[in-house]
């Protein structure tokens, strides 16, 4: 179920509480439920707009914005914070480290690269250094009960250090390589091979993932030791965990709690497309907005949906990042406003993450970041709204030099029909009333490829195929080439609501409302 933040009136409804609270003695109420969940809107404040210092102002203007829970990146007055997000109707979260730095004389617990280089921090599974993790969040987890809106702590597993590991993942050291052929009874090579060696000669003898999962088991221990301390303190504080690498999911399924899901802070869609080596930044600058926008709108469905299936309680919130690359103008900040607006309503939510100067042209930091949190204004209230095609219909800033022609979608009551655009989702008026073909391919085509099963529909050519979870009342389906890119789509008429859908992926793409009294549906070339 989901159950999208209502940022307005929560706030006002927040404010009330509070006058409440302090006529009765009684402290102001838990303004936005007992967790961070579906629909969450997160601001991480790196640079908002210095080193992470808000004022009523800063707070004020995220809150007007629409986000509904603001991040201190640097834990300088957790307390003050937390009230000054409180006062602005925000919920509050902490940016923690989630390894600790070795002792400066401790030779024998610092983690060791696959590349056989030593970094700065404590071996993974560490008892000391997560000793050190474990009694920093605990001490925020304690602030968590005298202020309400904190409501959890993110922790970052992304490795800051030049001698960089593939994520949060395996050591090479000697006392954990020698440990583990101890544990299998076999006998320690000797020599020991080269550290740079190591996972090449595990590899060889086939023992690789044996390793890998004997350490995730030992970090798992230590993230449910630090589970355990954090319910001792109040249960409904949450952690997130940011990064990647072998360790991410033993730690996730070992914070997660039915009280206390963990939020999955995936950074996936921090650009127009994937990142890779292969572009400047790490990011293609000229990906045209349409087709980035689809790509990651399905990736953030798809990786919600998971998340939902997953065996432990979990949100996964997509991180965007409004200064990769993008238009020469300095405008990426408005594909990152789409890719967010999509990621809250076709998926579970999002995050974002700025960095310190703004992208040129900008020269003024506040500038870049007023031009942002207006557009957000405009998003988060088409959220708050439900006005669920507010991104498709905003102006393009990279065209898409492959476009097709969209289609027309049409509906009938069984007496008029209506038009509709399928990219904006409003009428099309027409000077004279629209035919409604005798022969309909686009419903045929759809029809001999699906079947209406209650809330899904399911493949007529297989019975393992997994169904479209296309929601109840759909009462009729078309197939056609309705988004401007290349292929076609499936179309349904869900008791007033039309839905399109990736054939792919099974996402959703778009929805809007035609009326309750619609009861069929038909995708055609152009309007007779």
């Amino acid at each position: 179920m989901r159950y999208p933040y209502r940022g307005y009136v929560t706030r006002a409804l927040f404010a009330m509480a509070v006058v409440f609270g302090m006529a009765t003695g009684v402290r102001a109420a838990d303004h936005f439920g007992e967790r961070v969940g579906p629909g969450a809107r997160l601001f991480v404040t790196k640079t908002y707009p210095g080193h992470g210092k808000l004022t009523e102002k800063d707070f004020r203007q995220l809150a007007d914005a629409g986000f509904t829970v603001v991040v201190n990146m640097w834990l300088e007055d957790v307390p003050g914070y937390c009230m000054g997000a409180s006062k602005a109707g925000l919920a509050a979260m902490s940016w923690n480290l989630g390894m600790a730095d070795a002792d400066k004389d401790e030779r024998t617990d610092r983690t060791v690269t696959r590349q056989g280089k030593t970094t700065r921090y404590t071996l993974p599974f560490s008892p000391a250094g997560w000793a050190k993790v474990t009694a920093q969040i605990a001490e925020q987890a304690k602030l968590s009960r005298t202020y309400p809106n904190f409501k959890g702590a993110l922790l970052d597993f992304e490795i800051y250090d030049e001698n960089s590991t593939d994520g949060f993942c395996e050591t090479y050291d000697d006392a954990t390589f020698t440990a583990f052929f101890k544990e299998m009874g076999k006998p320690v090579p000797n020599p020991l091979p080269q550290a740079d060696q190591r996972r090449a000669y595990l590899d060889k003898l086939q023992v690789l993932t044996l390793y890998v999962e004997s350490q995730a088991k030992r970090v798992g221990e230590q993230a449910r030791t630090l589970r355990r301390a954090i319910d001792a303190i109040n249960p409904s504080f949450q952690i997130g965990v940011y990064g990647w690498g072998a360790f991410k999911e033993s730690i996730m399924r070992n914070v997660a709690t039915d009280r206390a899901p963990v939020i999955d802070l995936d950074a996936t869609l921090y650009g127009r497309t994937i990142w890779s080596n292969a572009f400047e930044g790490g990011y293609d600058a000229d990906e045209p907005d349409a087709r980035g926008l689809k790509w990651s709108l399905v990736t953030a469905a798809e990786m919600s949906r998971d998340a939902r299936h997953r065996t432990y309680p979990a949100v996964l919130l997509s991180g965007h990042y409004p200064q990769s690359p993008g238009p020469g103008d300095g405008t990426q900040f408005r594909f990152t406003v789409r890719q967010s607006f999509n990621s809250a309503a076709y998926a579970d939510g999002y995050w974002i993450w700025t960095d310190w100067a703004p992208p040129k042209p900008w020269t003024d930091k506040q500038q870049w970041i007023d031009a942002m949190m207006a557009y957000w204004t405009e998003a988060n209230a088409a959220l708050d709204a439900g006005d669920w095609t507010w991104s498709i219909r905003q102006k393009d800033s990279v065209a898409n030099p492959k476009a097709t022609a969209p289609k027309v979608i049409v509906t009938t009551d069984g007496k008029t029909v209506l038009a509709w655009d399928p990219l904006t989702g409003r009428k099309i008026s027409t000077d004279k009333p629209i035919v409604w073909t005798a022969v309909n391919p686009s419903a045929g085509k759809a029809k001999s490829q699906l079947r209406i099963a209650g809330w899904s529909l399911r493949s007529t050519q297989s019975s393992t195929a997994d169904p479209y979870e296309v929601g109840h009342g759909v009462k009729a389906m078309a197939m056609g080439d309705v988004d401007a890119q290349e292929g076609d789509e499936l179309v349904t008429l869900n008791g007033g609501w039309i839905k399109i859908w990736d054939p792919a992926s099974k996402c959703q793409l778009l929805r809007f409302y035609v009326g309750a009294e619609q009861t069929d549906v038909r995708v055609e070339d152009t309007l007779q």
